[in-house]
């Protein structure tokens, strides 16, 4: 039996089924390369990475001119190093 756009799903054996299935979403996935971004953890990261004070870091981030560039959750902030620089050169 030949598979066409108008064919049943019911009528199609499990071979047949996976074989349409991997002929329309088998695409190829883009890959995200993480490595060559640098990431600097805490407040301290941040204070070193644009050479403040913690305590001058800590009234950037809650100011919100840094939150491009800030990823927050709960306690643990993770910021992209050239964005804070890029956020920070602005002001």
């Amino acid at each position: 039996m030949t598979v066409s756009h108008n064919t049943p799903i019911s009528y199609l054996t499990v071979g047949q089924l996976i074989e349409v299935l991997d002929k329309h979403f088998n695409k190829p996935v883009e890959q995200k390369d993480f490595t060559s971004k640098v990431y600097v953890y805490g407040l301290k990261g941040i204070a070193e990475a644009l050479g403040v004070s913690k305590i001058t870091a800590c009234k950037l981030n809650r100011s919100g001119v840094l939150d491009d560039a800030i990823i927050q959750k709960g306690r643990t902030i993770i910021a992209d190093k050239e964005k804070l620089i890029e956020a920070y050169s602005k002001i």
